[in-house]
């Protein structure tokens, strides 16, 4: 669709896809931070999100301190939005090797269809010729 997209600004469902477990409240440019499964790093971009203006350096700066200064049972919220996004990386993952195993098992099946043809033919072209010696 033609929305026009500001990296520099958090998502308008931020709040919202974190709470499901989706590490990433920002668009491509840190795309790769999606996947993580580090609980500080849900903890730091739950706190970039709220002023993606702000130096990125000055935040993890406080982001580590505040993060060092946490309980365990603070921190808990954060592991457990961490490994539901592993969770959800692997399922993801585990469908895309069953999908590609599929292809790859339907590209053999239809390579060794065609080479048993092949080999039929070969098959009734010498055994065609063994006759006409006779």
């Amino acid at each position: 669709h033609s929305t026009e997209v500001n990296e520099n600004e958090p998502r308008k469902d931020c709040e919202d896809i974190l709470a499901r477990g989706t590490v990433n409240p920002f668009y491509s440019k840190f795309d790769f931070l999606r996947a993580s499964t580090n609980p500080f790093i849900v903890f730091f971009l739950r706190l970039y999100s709220k002023k993606p203006r702000e130096n990125v350096t000055k935040i993890a700066r406080v982001a580590g301190k505040r993060w060092q200064g946490m309980s365990s049972e603070q921190r808990l919220k954060y592991v457990e939005i961490a490994m539901a996004e592993k969770r959800r990386r692997d399922r993801q993952n585990r469908r895309m090797r069953k999908r590609k195993y599929r292809r790859t098992r339907r590209f053999r099946n239809s390579s060794l269809e065609k080479s048993k043809d092949i080999k039929m033919i070969k098959r009734s072209r010498k055994q065609g010729s063994k006759e006409e010696n006779y």
